[in-house]
């Protein structure tokens, strides 16, 4: 299941801190985003793939049973900063209490992809869980800044194009320009123009999409700062 186009914007968490089916979607989708960093930061501190899938499992439960999102607050910093923060603390209180009885995950529904997750954390980087958290979240952002300039380019009947030139803006192109003007059937110089609005255009959803997981616009050009610092040595 592809990740929702919302970002984990203040006015998601406003949404889901108040009550009824729209907060209950929101906290959905702030475990849907989230889940891949936590996993990834427990899988640095030594957990096994099986142990961090039953651990992160286990704290979006708690996450969701316990209303966590509740004591979030922009003035205090970033929403990913809180939340590593809470899963540090339950991480704590788990191996403190090794004999507690096991929480069942019920109704809770992450749809995650675990081989990709693995390939990242097998990219190099310094391997601590902090900047594998960090890493997987830059990943995510970059997942979701993609899905919706894919979901314009296809409201307005270009799918195929963004679909060929994708590798090109994400610097993973194999195929010559020449080449893929003839699939797109356009010369070269327009593949050359395409892929230029494209990658501007994504550049733009990325700031948007930052700016809103902030409270100051003016922190927008260091969290992209850190974004890409984080994505440098990122498998994507």
């Amino acid at each position: 299941m592809a990740l929702q186009f919302h970002t984990t914007s203040w006015s998601l968490i406003a949404r889901a801190q108040a009550d009824g089916d729209s907060a209950r979607g929101a906290t959905a989708e702030i475990c849907q985003q989230y889940w891949h960093p936590l996993y990834a930061f427990a899988r640095r501190t030594g957990q096994s793939a099986h142990e961090a899938e039953d651990t992160v499992q286990d704290f979006l439960v708690h996450f969701v049973e316990h209303a966590i999102v509740a004591r979030a607050d922009a003035e205090r910093g970033r929403f990913r900063t809180f939340l590593l923060a809470s899963f540090r603390q339950f991480l704590a209180r788990r191996h403190r209490d090794q004999n507690r009885q096991k929480r069942s995950p019920g109704p809770l529904v992450v749809h995650v992809d675990f081989e990709r997750a693995e390939r990242l954390l097998a990219a190099p980087g310094d391997g601590s869980p902090d900047h594998a958290f960090e890493r997987a979240w830059a990943v995510t952002q970059l997942d979701l800044a993609w899905q919706r300039l894919e979901a314009e380019y296809q409201a307005g009947g270009k799918a195929e194009l963004v679909k060929c030139l994708r590798p090109i803006i994400s610097g993973a192109a194999t195929t010559p320009i020449k080449e893929l003007g003839q699939q797109l059937a356009l010369s070269e110089g327009a593949v050359n123009v395409a892929a230029h609005r494209m990658r501007r255009r994504f550049g733009e959803i990325l700031r948007e999409q930052v700016a809103l997981t902030l409270i100051s616009p003016d922190e927008v050009d260091d969290e992209i700062n850190r974004l890409r610092a984080a994505l440098s040595q990122a498998v994507v």
